[in-house]
């Protein structure tokens, strides 16, 4: 019998239309880059026959019982490399953008941005498109505004929108005077759409099947039915490579009945070092106020917002399908050391928010940013100690906005929505 490596690996996903039900062979399944993906809790379970004993030893052989199970990797936070042209909207096929689906699959929420140029017309707080681009953007949308003296950009969320002037959020100014050059590129943004997350009937609830493989032939584990914890943000730190944690939750697995199909070149890219140069950038201002840089020692990100099976007789493996898991709701947590400043400890103890935004990169289709915009300090902040120099460490609770808007629907969530990650789209 032949051994097999323990190091070669290869993923696959396809999106399900039907819960639990595999769309189509393997062969059409989208073959993805990720770190440490992780089959082994792909396991059916067992439960003891408990009948009497004729015999003191005689055991009796263990029934089978539910092939449900856990799988789980982790994505390089990217932007799209996939170039969105000025006037057209940015997709997640053709080529897929498997990040984006996975994020969908575990929040709900994802927008899909448009790309316009801009006529120069406009200020810092109201930048103007060029025209009849207006009708394009909704409120709640991100841009990812692009100088283009530099070709860097920035993210900024907007507001609200007249004609072809996009009004953005309180606080979130141009860094630059837009001038007809410069560009709002495209943004892909993830977001909690709470309809989606507690009604697995859902239009927009999905979920996904995947295939983990090595390099024996025999050697595939088929899961249907998954449903996508985002259960943490790893490596928000100096020359390293941040990463989004993945936790699946799989209604029921094959791990003998599937044949490895001959997979194409995986999609994904290469690590967006943090740091590099002056790309990393760190905002905390109180709602309202201008976006303000801060010197962060460190950023520890808990995402929270799960969901849970719904589970009882009948269904697919005793399930239903998934919904929020009512818990997990307020567990979203960011904390951030900074210089220290008792500054903080008054605004904690007069209730004041504060609005947070995170970008790593400045280049266009690989930029990609973190952002909550209503934040509690969940906490009289502490003193602490970080490289020698003492600190104040802030545990921020991110809360839905309250921000006066006559945005519904889709719109309503993504204007509300507590904690939001974003992808910036690459310039054609």
């Amino acid at each position: 019998m032949p051994y097999g490596s323990g190091i070669e690996r290869e993923v696959l996903y396809q999106n399900e239309s039907t819960f639990a039900t595999l769309p189509a062979a393997w062969s059409s399944g989208t073959p993805f880059l990720c770190v440490d993906p992780t089959s082994e809790a792909m396991q059916q379970a067992t439960i003891e026959n408990m009948n009497y004993r004729q015999r003191a030893l005689g055991t009796r052989q263990k029934v089978l019982s539910l092939a449900n199970g856990t799988c789980g990797f982790k994505i390089y936070p990217h932007g799209r490399s996939t170039a969105v042209a000025e006037g057209a909207r940015s997709t997640i096929t053709t080529p897929n953008f498997p990040i984006a689906h996975f994020m969908q699959n575990a929040w709900g929420g994802i927008r899909l941005g448009y790309c316009s140029g801009l006529d120069g017309s406009g200020t810092q707080a109201a930048p103007a498109l060029d025209t009849g681009q207006g009708t394009n953007w909704a409120a709640g949308d991100w841009a990812f505004f692009v100088d283009d003296t530099t070709g860097e950009g920035e993210f900024r969320k907007i507001l609200s929108i007249s004609t072809d002037t996009l009004t953005l959020w309180d606080g979130h100014d141009l860094s630059f005077a837009p001038a007809s050059a410069d560009t709002a590129a495209a943004v892909i943004q993830a977001y909690p759409h709470t309809s989606v997350l507690v009604n697995p009937n859902h239009a927009s609830h999905l979920t996904q099947s995947f295939l983990f493989m090595g390099d024996l032939s025999d050697d595939a584990q088929q899961g249907v039915g998954v449903k996508l914890n985002l259960s943490g943000i790893e490596g928000i730190a100096p020359g390293e490579a941040a990463a989004l944690v993945f936790e699946g939750l799989v209604t029921q697995i094959d791990n003998d009945a599937v044949s490895q199909p001959s997979a194409g070149t995986p999609l994904g890219d290469a690590p967006l070092v943090v740091s590099t140069g002056d790309d990393t950038t760190v905002w905390i201002s109180a709602v309202g106020d201008a976006l303000a840089a801060v010197e962060a020692q460190s950023i520890s990100v808990t995402p929270g917002i799960a969901s849970q099976p719904i589970t009882g007789p009948g269904g697919l493996e005793g399930r239903h399908g998934y919904n929020l898991a009512q818990g997990s709701a307020d567990a979203a947590m960011i904390e951030v050391a900074v210089d220290y400043d008792d500054a903080w400890n008054t605004a904690f103890a007069a209730g004041t928010r504060y609005q947070i935004l995170i970008q790593i990169g400045t280049e266009p289709g690989r930029a990609w940013g973190l952002a909550a915009l209503n934040c509690e300090l969940a906490e009289d902040p502490q003193r602490g100690v970080t490289t020698d120099n003492t600190t104040s460490v802030l545990k921020f609770r991110p809360l839905e906005s309250d921000v006066a808007t006559a945005a519904t629907g889709d719109n309503l969530e993504k204007v509300r929505a507590k904690i939001e990650i974003l992808f910036s789209c690459a310039l054609a």
